[in-house]
């Protein structure tokens, strides 16, 4: 019986021994089951700041297509403007030499006139 009782006595040390480090694992695995949430969590948001940033990034991706577009247009009306400027310009060069050409053929018809009166006047006075 006693030696029975020893045998008894073992078997609880063994147990209590067992269930002891049955505690510390349940502990040590409580422990990292709190990690894996926490890293779950930080995870999530993680994922939610991901999501924010894709979002910005569609939003600044539009804008900058818009603002391409934009200057694609600017870019054209630029173009149309300065051409027509060109085309101004051209057409007062061409105002300006007409008038010049204008402007020396009446001056050759002043000279004209002139040499004409001064021969009447000439005549004039060769008659009075």
């Amino acid at each position: 019986a006693e030696q029975s009782l020893q045998e008894s006595n073992s078997r609880l040390a063994a147990a209590e021994s067992d269930l002891q480090a049955l505690r510390s694992q349940h502990a040590a695995l409580a422990s990292e089951g709190e990690r894996f949430r926490e890293a779950a969590g930080l995870a999530g948001q993680r994922q939610a700041e991901l999501e924010a940033l894709q979002g910005q990034l569609v939003s600044l991706q539009t804008q900058n297509l818009q603002l391409q577009e934009a200057r694609q247009q600017l870019e054209e009306s630029f173009r149309t403007q300065q051409e027509a400027l060109r085309s101004q310009l051209e057409s007062t060069a061409r105002d300006g030499e007409d008038v010049a050409s204008s402007n020396a053929r009446k001056q050759a018809e002043i000279e004209a006139l002139r040499s004409q009166l001064e021969l009447a006047s000439s005549d004039r006075e060769r008659l009075a």
